[in-house]
């Protein structure tokens, strides 16, 4: 079976949250436990965010994580890569791998990958925070 790992879901999720909390900062202990997200680890994703210019924090007395661009700004294809790396799904598909296959330019299966990873990154790139929450809304999820 092919899994996101817990970093990507927990980060989406922490993300959503914080989106939805209107620039209104929250704390890594309230989206803890609004979303049953161990704090610790929590904290690790939520300073990878931050680092990569999707989140800014806010020091202080109702200090937390904001989204630091508009929601619609910030695609699901960015939280991802920014906790794991690009999307590989094979190892020569991987661009951060120097993976030598005597296979590479007449392999079927090859092809086939490309093309999935392609359409994973396409749908991944070009769906929003914004997006997501207003389906979620539309559905009755939030």
């Amino acid at each position: 079976m092919l899994k996101l790992s817990t970093k990507i879901l927990y980060g989406l999720r922490a993300t959503i949250t914080i989106a939805q909390n209107d620039g209104i900062p929250l704390s890594a202990k309230e989206i803890s436990i609004s979303q049953g997200i161990p704090e610790q680890y929590l904290e690790q994703i939520l300073v990878r965010l931050r680092k990569a210019g999707i989140l800014e924090s806010v020091r202080g007395p109702g200090g937390g994580y904001k989204l630091a661009r508009p929601p619609e700004e910030i695609s699901v294809f960015d939280i991802a890569v920014r906790l794991e790396g690009p999307i590989g799904l094979a190892k020569c598909l991987d661009p951060e791998e120097n993976y030598e296959c005597d296979r590479k330019n007449d392999c079927i299966a090859r092809l086939v990958w490309s093309h999935l990873q392609q359409q994973i990154e396409s749908t991944l790139k070009n769906l929003s925070l914004k997006q997501v929450i207003q389906e979620a809304e539309e559905l009755g999820i939030i």
